[in-house]
């Protein structure tokens, strides 16, 4: 069975304490930051990626290097194309975010989802934008590796790309659990997200050989925390071990 189709009606971006400000894309979208996650939504489309009935997972080598708000951020550039239906899904059962940066309340999500406690009209959400759906992670279980690597995880996947154009999925870090390696096996590739000055090089060299083992294809690598008198640094240059 598809997901339903739901009727959306536009809405403003919530103020104040529901929306993390860190989300760009959806408060200034004019800034010269929401305008470098258009490069990046350039770019994946010209490598064939994230163009329509695509599924990238977006991952780090380790926690704190911003990939939640990376994924939310590109989320959110997708959905200015209103003839695209975007989907973000919190595969990171340990430690789920996406609904905590859109300042939505818990309730069911994936691990309902995949243990058949919830169908997909109870666990995916709107949001504010008209064309962004979220499922969020719902409560943190502690089978996360075997759900993940499910069969039923598989089917999902190929349901909702059926009804979305844009899945992005994010995920436990590469180098702390498996699980990017893991969905990478049903998706396009890989968006690796890097934090510029403390991500030592060895650590993103690891999570790159971690990826390739499991056979999954690394689309490229975002680069975040960079100031205006990083700009000219050198790609080989970028990390302080």
């Amino acid at each position: 069975m598809r997901p339903p189709r739901r009727e959306r009606k536009s809405t403003t971006v919530p103020t104040g304490g529901g929306i993390d400000p860190r989300l760009v894309a959806f408060v200034d979208k004019g800034g010269a930051l929401a305008e470098q996650y258009r490069r990046l939504r350039t770019n994946l489309q010209a490598h064939g990626a994230g163009a329509t009935s695509r599924i990238v997972v977006v991952s780090s080598a380790t926690e704190k290097e911003g990939k939640t708000l990376t994924t939310l951020n590109l989320a959110a550039i997708f959905a200015e194309n209103r003839n695209f239906k975007i989907l973000v899904v919190d595969a990171d059962l340990r430690k789920p975010m996406i609904g905590t940066r859109l300042g939505q309340p818990p309730g069911p999500g994936l691990a309902e989802l995949l243990r058949g406690e919830v169908t997909p009209d109870r666990a995916l959400r709107p949001t504010f934008l008209p064309n962004l759906t979220v499922l969020t992670a719902g409560e943190a279980p502690e089978d996360a590796a075997q759900l993940l690597a499910s069969e039923r995880m598989g089917n999902l996947l190929d349901l909702l790309r059926v009804e979305y154009d844009v899945i992005l999925v994010d995920t436990a870090p590469v180098l702390i659990a498996a699980d990017a390696g893991i969905l990478g096996a049903h998706a396009e590739g890989v968006l690796l997200v890097v934090k510029l000055h403390e991500t030592p090089r060895a650590l993103v060299g690891q999570a790159l050989e971690s990826l390739g083992r499991a056979g999954s294809r690394v689309l490229g690598c975002v680069v975040t925390n960079v100031k205006e008198e990083d700009v000219k640094i050198s790609a080989y240059d970028y990390s302080r071990e």
